[in-house]
C-alpha cells in the first residue's frame, strides 16, 4: 500500500492523505485543498474514490476542486452528508460541472461499524469505525483499511497521522 500526504509543514498534521495499491488508482481519506491541488497527485493517476470522515471545512473544501471532472465517488456517513448537504452552496456541491456520487455507510445509532471496498481498488478492503467522541462538527469515523495482498493495515482519524499495523507492530507515516 502506498500513501501520500500532501506537503505540509513538519510540525502540521496531514488533513488528508492518499492511498494506493498500484499508485494508479488511488482513494482519498478527506478532501483538503492541499490534496486536491497537490501536483505529484495530479500526476499519479486516477481518484477512485473519497472517503469523508467528518465535515470538517478542511476536510471537505477540496471536493470543489475534484468534482469537474469525471462523476467521483463519496463516502460518508448519513450525518456527514447531511452536514454537507447544508453548506453545499459554500462549497460549491451544487454546482452543475460537480458530480459526486454518494455512498452512504449505514452507521447511526447503534451500528458502529460498516465494511465496504471501492470499485478499481479491489485489494482493500475498507472499515469504517464510529469515533466515540464527537468534534464540534459532528460525528466523525476512524477508517481501517486492510491491503489483503500486503497485510498491511492502516488507520486513518483526519486530523492525526496515520498508523500502519504491520506484523503485528503499529507504527506512524511522518514522511511522504
Amino acid at each position: 500500500m502506498n500513501i501520500l500526504l500532501p506537503a505540509t509543514g513538519a510540525d502540521e498534521v496531514p488533513r488528508s492523505i492518499a492511498i494506493s495499491c498500484d499508485e494508479r488508482q488511488w482513494l482519498l481519506l478527506n478532501a483538503s485543498v492541499e490534496l486536491a491541488r497537490d501536483a505529484r497527485l495530479q500526476g499519479a493517476g486516477a481518484i477512485a474514490a473519497v472517503v469523508l470522515l467528518d465535515r470538517q471545512f478542511e476536510h471537505t473544501a477540496g471536493l470543489a476542486a475534484l468534482c469537474g471532472g469525471a462523476p467521483l465517488d463519496v463516502y460518508t456517513t448519513p450525518g456527514v452528508f447531511e452536514g454537507l448537504a447544508e453548506a453545499a452552496p459554500t462549497l460549491g456541491l451544487l454546482d452543475s460541472r460537480c458530480s459526486l456520487r454518494w455512498h452512504l455507510l449505514p452507521i447511526a445509532g447503534d451500528v458502529r461499524s460498516a465494511e465496504f471496498r471501492v470499485p478499481g481498488l479491489d485489494a482493500l478492503h475498507c472499515r469504517a469505525l464510529a469515533a466515540d467522541e464527537f468534534s464540534s462538527f459532528g460525528e466523525r469515523i476512524v477508517l481501517e483499511i486492510d491491503d489483503q495482498r500486503t497485510g498491511q493495515c492502516l488507520y486513518y482519524a483526519g486530523g492525526q497521522r496515520p498508523c500502519w499495523v504491520d506484523d503485528g507492530h503499529a507504527r506512524q507515516e511522518h514522511g511522504t
